[in-house]
């Protein structure tokens, strides 16, 4: 059985270093299937009074657990929703915390979509997390319009650092079964 430590690191580097490690794990012969689960944890979270509005916001995403993200990744081949969530989330992911948000603009170019092409896609993500996904998931993605940031008026797209960890790892995992 293996031990493990802990290991402190800067918040910018932490998601990197989390999905090198998933990545290591689900590879190793002598690890069951699933990787451990990443939780981040800090200790300097201002006080809520505190906090900016892209921090709240980020405060109020539900976290989904890998089996969920991996499910995107999973049903990717068979949805386009789900196809355009995984560029989103890959997108998105490159860019974690309140400082991260964003833009619909940014996120389609990024992501090799075209605006309306991922414009689409939050539009018909309830009704499939509401047909494929556990009751009251919520969005794996904060949205919030631009105004509210203090923005040009557009939608903006964040991700906390614990969930791009999370998905991260689902992708690690993911490539880690394709075969070669």
């Amino acid at each position: 059985m293996s031990k493990w430590i802990p290991l402190l690191v800067r918040i910018e580097d932490y998601a990197e270093l989390a999905a090198e490690v998933a990545a290591r794990e689900v590879q190793r012969p002598d690890v069951r299937t699933d990787a451990p689960q990443v939780i981040v944890t800090v200790n300097d979270t201002p006080a809520p009074a505190t906090w900016t509005k892209a921090e709240e916001l980020l405060a109020s995403l539900k976290p989904w657990s890998l089996d969920d993200l991996r499910r995107i990744i999973e049903t990717a081949d068979e949805y386009k929703t789900m196809a355009r969530w995984a560029k989103a989330m890959d997108v998105v992911s490159r860019h974690p915390g309140p400082d991260g948000f964003l833009s619909t603009s940014q996120v389609a170019a990024e992501s090799g979509m075209t605006i309306n092409e991922w414009r689409d896609a939050p539009r018909k993500l309830p009704q499939h997390l509401k047909a494929h996904f556990p009751a009251n998931i919520g969005w794996p993605l904060q949205a919030v319009g631009g105004r509210t940031l203090g923005r040009d008026d557009q939608v903006y797209w964040g991700i906390t650092i614990e969930q791009a960890s999370r998905w991260m790892q689902a992708r690690a995992g993911s490539a880690a079964k394709e075969p070669r």
